[in-house]
């Protein structure tokens, strides 16, 4: 078992040259963990706490997103990654956070029920 950190990339496996990624990761960078193989699926690993040795989750083959883009090709693809992170992210936004008023999250939660 290697123990590895969560980065801004998500998990490096060195064996296979390769980084795991999964959203739920965003919050968790800095956190160490060590990862198994998916017997069913080669490219999903799951993810275990190396700190508490419980589950975290599943993360799948994704590509490394370079740090700095020099090249126009580099730009682009930083630029494409970018926009289609910036839109799986707007997908996953909670309700609450787009109320001002505690009337409005209280319809938008409850259905205009109330508490």
């Amino acid at each position: 078992m290697q123990i590895k950190t969560i980065g801004r990339n998500g998990i490096r496996d060195s064996k296979n040259d390769c980084h795991y990624w999964a959203d739920w990761m965003k919050s968790k960078k800095g956190v160490k963990v060590y990862f198994d193989y998916d017997v069913e699926s080669p490219q999903k690993i799951l993810v275990f706490s190396a700190k508490r040795d419980s589950y975290m989750g599943d993360a799948v083959a994704a590509k490394a997103v370079p740090a700095l883009a020099v090249t126009d090709i580099d730009k682009e693809r930083l630029r494409k990654d970018i926009t289609d992170k910036m839109k799986k992210e707007e997908k996953v936004k909670c309700p609450w956070y787009e109320v001002e008023d505690e009337e409005s999250w209280n319809k938008k939660m409850f259905g205009g029920r109330g508490r």
